[in-house]
């Protein structure tokens, strides 16, 4: 069965050659024609034609949404293979950010049907950084929490008295507070929460860039997975014309 009209596609231009021969058929709907038109140098029917030009007119909201889940999806996968090995052979592998930028454009493009354009190549590459720069969040997080392990007290150790306190002076501070007068810390609300996410958000993106030029050749690695990201949703050329009459000749 032929494909509906809203799913054709003629993203891959072709060279445009002689004229078809008496049996031409249209690429999508395999119609047998007397005459056709060429949509990206294939020969198309008219009805396919229109629906072409229809879907390439079309809004991109859908498919930018197509795209944007997709490319999650293609993202959070990447990220958690680019961490895992990290984790297991303690080596950074920089190639991983390329194979990561070609992991979400290519999901960005199948999510988007191959439209392409300014608009997805910006999703993919924003959905690629994304994933790079939350890899390295465990890895703050952990050097984090190891300094705090260095910093707390060992286990069974007594911090020293400065000379001359009394016990009674030592806890004189506390007794000298009535109780249940203190100020109550506020209760966390769903707005601080988000304040605290997209700080969070806005502090993972630039962590790439916080080691300096120690992380140099990082940096270019990552400029070229985004780059791979940005090519692979590059908008197909898209020319229509005819009509022509099966076998005639065209000038050149």
């Amino acid at each position: 069965m032929a494909d509906s009209p809203a799913h054709l596609q003629f993203e891959r231009a072709e060279p445009a050659g002689e004229a078809p021969a008496k049996d031409a058929r249209c690429v999508a709907c395999r119609t047998q024609l007397s005459s056709y038109f060429e949509v990206n140098g294939n020969v198309a029917c008219d009805n396919c034609k229109d629906a072409a030009m229809t879907r390439q007119n079309a809004s991109h909201a859908p498919t930018l949404l197509r795209g944007a889940a997709l490319g999650v999806v293609a993202a959070a996968v990447g990220a958690g293979i680019y961490y895992a090995i990290a984790e297991l052979t303690g080596y950074e592998f920089g190639l991983m950010s390329i194979v990561l930028g070609l992991m979400v454009g290519f999901a960005v493009r199948r999510g988007a049907r191959a439209r392409g354009g300014w608009r997805y190549q910006t999703l993919a590459m924003f959905l690629c950084y994304t994933a790079i720069s939350a890899t390295y969040v465990p890895r703050v997080i952990s050097a984090v929490r190891k300094q705090e392990a260095q910093a707390k007290p060992a286990p069974g150790s007594v911090a020293a008295k400065p000379p001359g306190l009394a016990p009674a002076d030592a806890i004189q501070p506390a007794a000298a507070t009535p109780s249940g007068t203190g100020a109550a810390e506020p209760a966390p609300t769903l707005s601080s929460f988000f304040k605290a996410l997209a700080m969070l958000f806005v502090f993972s993106l630039a962590l790439p860039f916080l080691g300096g030029f120690d992380n140099l050749m990082g940096i270019v690695i990552i400029g070229i997975g985004l780059y791979e990201a940005w090519k692979v949703n590059r908008a197909a050329p898209f020319s229509v014309s005819g009509p022509f009459m099966v076998g005639e000749a065209r000038g050149g």
